[in-house]
């Protein structure tokens, strides 16, 4: 199902590869799975994958895109990411704030379906 495009599928493959669930943890798949879901709209995913970027988990940390993705899904009421966004954004500069706001409204002008 996830291959063609099951959001739900595509999310409950990265959490079994981050958390290792019946193979093995692997955060690169988790990142790749979890950006197909979010790219879907799935606002968990979507959360999901700003933690990876905000740990650094599969991909190099960047905070910027972490909030990115924080932003997206709470715009979409997901409240673990607007959680997530306000602990984020303590540590980060009023630019780098700035720079994440203006992705994902771009993300969101160009990517919604």
């Amino acid at each position: 199902m996830a291959a063609k495009g099951n959001a739900e599928a595509e999310y409950n493959f990265g959490v079994s590869y981050e958390d290792g669930q019946g193979i093995g943890r692997d955060y690169g798949q988790a990142v790749r799975w979890y950006r197909q879901a979010a790219e879907h709209e799935h606002q968990m995913a979507q959360d999901n994958l700003g933690v990876m970027y905000a740990k650094g988990r599969g991909l190099p940390k960047d905070d910027v895109t972490a909030n990115m993705w924080f932003i997206i899904a709470a715009a979409g009421g997901n409240r673990t990411a607007t959680q997530n966004r306000e602990i984020t954004e303590k540590t980060m500069t009023a630019a780098q704030i700035l720079a994440a706001q203006k992705l994902a409204r771009q993300w969101m002008r160009d990517f919604r379906i």
